[in-house]
């Protein structure tokens, strides 16, 4: 099979709509456009807004997507493998509307309290999500995903899905308000100097969501055994990603503090593309980074040049790592501006 093919038919997913798909599609459709009706009047640039948030949850939808299955939405409901549009649309909608709530229960609170009332709100939501999908056979889980799961169920959704959901808005609603504050042109100082513990403590836990999300996507192997803090996330490969954004954070502020925001955050990315890349690929060609069947299936076989990295590996990593900055940078800003 060629690259094409590949890309196009992706994994063996079932998309022949059923019932369930149908009433499922209908009902996203018809939420997105109520909810965009009312948020067009709500925000400045309502499509830069939702496409931020829309950004976010194709990155973590289309790199993650091994990890499961979306079948029975239709063909036309889906635009890379199993990667359905109408489900981020759902996972969109839903985010910006735990904020927006957040906003509405607590308007006097600071930015990272409301933050956290959206979180709640959007956990609780995704586990009704969750739990209607799984019910309408319109999710399914990857082997290595059910091997991590304890198989206790609440609310008809796995355990862990406690835990996940919260996990993956974290990342994607963090990395929505850090673009926000850019699109609306909300006055920020910069990030101040000398905060060199908080800032490596608010870097490490954006790091650990994201390890803690693709686990059972991606087996760390060959460590030291003491160094697994949690199944097989090992504290020195975490640690040393922690290390390359704090320090690639932390030498673009202080070398480029002139710069936009956007600028600083792009060439931050960059920084850290460019030292991980060429690092994962040492790794999985030395057997310490093994990636799971349900990954490597869909993999097309092309790797870079020199580093052997698979070519989808090369794009998820500036990708994934924007979900983590942005989350960071968010967090540091609210802190700085007292917000």
């Amino acid at each position: 099979m060629d690259f094409f093919s590949n890309l196009n038919l992706g994994c063996a997913v079932n998309k022949v709509l059923t019932t369930e798909g149908m009433l499922f599609d209908i009902f996203v459709l018809l939420a997105t456009a109520i909810f965009f009706f009312v948020f067009k009047r709500k925000v400045k640039y309502p499509l830069a807004h939702f496409g931020i948030i829309l950004s976010g949850v194709l990155i973590f939808e289309m790199f993650t997507s091994p990890m499961w299955d979306n079948p029975h939405l239709g063909a036309f409901a889906y635009f890379y493998k199993d990667v359905s549009w109408i489900l981020s649309l759902g996972w969109s909608v839903m985010m910006l509307s735990a904020l927006w709530i957040a906003d509405l229960i607590a308007p006097k609170a600071k930015e990272l309290a409301r933050f956290g009332v959206g979180l709640v709100v959007m956990t609780i939501a995704g586990i009704i999500a969750e739990s209607v999908v799984l019910a309408l056979g319109l999710r399914a889980y990857a082997p290595e995903v059910h091997a991590a799961l304890s198989g206790i169920m609440v609310a008809n959704v796995p355990l862990e899905a406690l835990y996940y959901i919260p996990v993956f808005s974290v990342l994607i609603m963090g990395f929505y308000k850090y673009w926000s504050f850019i699109l609306d042109g909300r006055p920020a100082v910069p990030i101040k100097k000398g905060r060199f513990v908080r800032n490596f403590l608010i870097v490490a836990l954006s790091v650990f969501f994201f390890e803690l999300m693709i686990e059972p996507m991606v087996e760390n192997r060959l460590l030291p055994e003491w160094s697994y803090i949690y199944r097989d996330i090992s504290i020195l490969l975490t640690g040393f990603w922690v290390l390359l954004v704090f320090v690639a954070e932390a030498l673009v502020e202080r070398f480029f503090a002139a710069h936009s925001l956007p600028d600083r955050f792009v060439m931050t990315l960059l920084a850290i593309a460019v030292v991980a890349t060429p690092i994962e690929g040492w790794l999985i060609g030395h057997g310490f980074r093994v990636y799971g069947e349900s990954a490597t299936r869909d993999f097309v076989g092309i790797s870079m040049p020199f580093s052997g990295v698979p070519i989808e590996v090369v794009f998820a990593i500036p990708l994934y790592f924007a979900l983590i900055l942005g989350l960071s940078k968010f967090v540091q800003l609210c802190l700085d501006n007292k917000r």
